[in-house]
């Protein structure tokens, strides 16, 4: 039989995104749902994918935990965390998508909004002793109101560790392709890579990765980076990829001198949170399914997870799903 990827709610809902570890659902126009890639009748090597996929949000689960204590307002907001997976707040388009060729022009003043919003969410987790170690535009959500937020932390890792995700331009790579452990200079070379493609409109070296992509992974090896340009937030870039600043604190001091639109980003206050949270009940309850604080019922989760309860991943239980009796 072929495998069929599975989704954990008898309701209807749309995949809005996937990626390495995770599928993300619709739940409704203000919120999402995260968990990992589950298939029903996998092969051995799909169960070996399925396993680090759980092990990445169970990592990306740690990080929220810890982001609910210390938010930032261009850090996605995490409405609740459970074993099965991460409700979030439902944000618009990535960077990526904006930046395309054939998107708008973006503002100069919204340029700088975007670069200092990024390098005070890097900054922030910097004060955390965490490094995203995966910053690029398609990790970058764009709100309502244009401010940006960052997504996906199932590759965050201390400063120190041994980073999960990499290749070019958006992870620094020395000699034999290898990077640097996590830390300030791997955070800030990937913020430089970014800043060029808000700046510029693509990423570093597209033109040339089009004709031959080894050849520019080489050049980032030797690094040979392309000109950024002369004016200030060109010598921000080069500064980043050079790496002049011994902190990220050092470059948001820096970021901070440009002029932006003047446009700030905040936090959702208690009573949108409380939304946020009512709207994930609410739901959940259409679904047969409620919210507890206690064991919860991580394997009956509509069979979803106790489909799978051979998998060699220890979920932690700290909250759950109840079936309603």
């Amino acid at each position: 039989m072929e495998a069929t990827l599975i989704t954990p709610f008898n309701s209807y809902c749309t995949h809005v995104g996937f990626g390495a570890a995770g599928q993300v659902l619709a739940i409704s126009e203000n919120t999402v749902f995260k968990g990992p890639i589950l298939l029903d009748n996998p092969a051995p090597s799909q169960r070996e994918i399925m396993e680090d996929a759980m092990k990445s949000i169970e990592n990306e689960k740690t990080m929220h935990r810890m982001l609910q204590r210390h938010a930032h307002p261009n850090i996605v907001h995490s409405i609740s965390v459970l074993p099965e997976g991460i409700f979030l707040e439902r944000l618009g388009m990535s960077l990526a998508e904006r930046l395309t060729p054939t998107a708008l022009p973006v503002d100069p003043g919204l340029e700088v909004r975007w670069i200092q919003q990024l390098v005070s969410a890097v900054e922030w987790l910097e004060g955390l002793g965490i490094a995203h170690g995966d910053l690029r535009p398609s990790n970058i959500l764009l709100d309502n109101s244009q401010n940006l937020k960052i997504i996906d932390f199932d590759c965050a890792v201390k400063f120190g560790g041994e980073l999960i995700a990499g290749g070019a331009p958006f992870s620094k790579m020395n000699n034999g392709f290898k990077s640097p452990p996590a830390g300030v200079e791997t955070e800030v070379f990937a913020i430089g890579s970014c800043v060029y493609n808000i700046h510029f409109g693509h990423e570093p070296w597209s033109e040339l990765n089009e004709v031959d992509g080894h050849e520019v992974a080489k050049k980032w090896c030797r690094h040979e980076y392309p000109p950024p340009g002369g004016d200030e937030i060109g010598v921000i870039i080069q500064r980043c990829w050079d790496g002049d600043f011994k902190s990220i604190r050092a470059l948001d001091a820096v970021v901070k001198t440009l002029r932006s639109d003047g446009m700030v980003a905040r936090r959702p206050s208690w009573l949108q949170a409380w939304f946020l949270l009512v709207d994930c009940r609410y739901f959940l309850a259409k679904d047969g399914l409620s919210m507890n604080k206690s064991l919860g019922a991580r394997l009956r989760f509509l069979g979803w997870w106790g489909t799978h309860r051979c998998l060699s991943v220890a979920v932690k239980v700290e909250r759950g799903f109840t079936i309603w009796r």
